[in-house]
């Protein structure tokens, strides 16, 4: 038998986290539990996969609105010579014209930070949810990680429970 000496503060701190590690859902999920904050995100895709979306090189990387991009770029691109020409071509040549170009994109999931707790998990997604597209909190298994598996067996041994198996 060990002692480690830590502080009352450390200590309350420690039995409050291994009280919600040993209290909350764990959502039929074997442990050790890691709560991770899940966004969505677009990202390229192969040609035939996803949706072809119009972007532009000097925006924001997202794709567009066809109409209401025509509109925003039109002014400052047109020369108003040409401006009888530009009406009568369709959406995709107006497009075109405008500097945009088509690309495939579909979504995924990403998986950011790492907690203990889903409530840990959930108060910093409130705090920082400005940093976040979407974000909620997601629980993922550490199944077959002994280092994950040792420290939360050591926090729930805190309070006299076993981790959720």
């Amino acid at each position: 038998m060990k002692i480690i000496e830590v502080t009352d503060e450390v200590h309350a701190k420690l039995i409050e986290l291994a009280t919600e590690m040993t209290t909350q859902d764990p959502r039929c999920t074997r442990g050790p539990h890691l709560f991770q904050i899940q966004t969505t995100e677009n990202c390229a895709a192969y040609e035939g996969q996803g949706e072809e979306v119009w972007i532009h090189p000097e925006g924001e990387g997202g794709s567009v609105d066809e109409q209401e991009e025509i509109e925003n770029y039109k002014d400052s691109v047109v020369n108003v010579q040409k401006l009888e020409d530009f009406e009568e071509m369709d959406e995709d040549e107006k497009m075109v014209y405008l500097g945009f170009y088509k690309v495939n994109e579909t979504t995924r999931q990403k998986y950011q930070n790492c907690f203990f707790t889903a409530k840990g998990c959930q108060e910093h997604i409130d705090s920082n949810s400005y940093h976040y597209n979407e974000p909620v909190n997601y629980l993922n298994s550490g199944w077959r990680n002994p280092e994950m598996e040792l420290v939360q067996e050591f926090l729930c041994g805190l309070v006299g429970k076993k981790m959720h198996r």
